[in-house]
């Protein structure tokens, strides 16, 4: 029978560095196991129950696996570390897989032109919020009022709203999520000042601050990266059938 290494988070945090995935991805309910270099974790993270890795793919991959057939497997969607999709198969009935990056940073960005057109959006902000992410992102999870959404941050032209940002801060650790920009509005800097200026205020809060995207959006992890977001982890997460 698989037993857990650690059981606290605190101590858990502390032998992974207060890394900033795990921070994010855990809460005091706990249970943390290792394998070489790797972690897998079973927590009640802020956003619901959830299986993680860190660390070699490989062995995380095996520990995944080992959890989900002791039946100790949480959350029905399992993140790893970055590992080929033909490795999951070999383990896995997996399907809707996802391979994205968690970055962060800690420092505050460079300024962006247009940063002060961003504005604090209020709660009747949010049929603009919804419109505009059904154009420019509609598969996302990222709503007003679901997924632990704080804040709202939005820049508006001749009062249309054109970009914005959402704060799903967790767990110490500063978070941008929803970034969008209005399809035909895209190319004109907006990503890069919701960016920045919610950054920076996230900044007067956290020592830390992050964000997840798609690793083939080379263009987004271009600008995330020249605004600061230059440490991070490569992801493969999956579904089970």
């Amino acid at each position: 029978m698989i037993t857990p290494t650690l059981s606290s988070r605190s101590e858990f945090l502390a032998v992974v560095g207060d890394h900033p995935f795990a921070a994010l991805y855990t809460s005091e309910r706990l249970s943390a196991y290792q394998r070489g270099n790797a972690w897998v974790w079973v927590s009640e993270g802020p956003w619901g129950a959830l299986t993680a890795g860190l660390g070699d793919g490989t062995a995380a991959l095996e520990l995944l696996a080992e959890l989900q057939a002791a039946g100790l497997a949480k959350g029905g969607r399992l993140h790893a570390p970055r590992v080929p999709r033909e490795a999951v198969l070999g383990l896995f009935s997996a399907h809707h897989f996802g391979e994205w990056d968690q970055l962060w940073s800690t420092t505050p960005p460079p300024a962006a032109r247009g940063e002060e057109l961003v504005e604090l959006l209020p709660a009747e902000a949010t049929p603009d919020i919804d419109q505009l992410l059904d154009e420019a992102l509609p598969d996302s999870s990222v709503r007003p009022g679901k997924g632990g959404v704080r804040d709202w941050y939005g820049i508006r032209e001749d009062g249309r709203l054109v970009a914005v940002a959402a704060d799903r801060s967790a767990n110490g650790v500063g978070l941008l999520a929803g970034i969008a920009v209005a399809p035909d509005q895209q190319g004109r800097g907006l990503g890069a000042a919701v960016t920045v200026a919610a950054t920076r205020r996230l900044f007067t809060r956290y020592a830390t601050v992050s964000l997840a995207v798609m690793s083939d959006n080379e263009r987004a992890i271009k600008l995330y990266e020249r605004l600061g977001y230059t440490s991070g982890v490569a992801r493969t997460s999956f579904d089970l059938s």
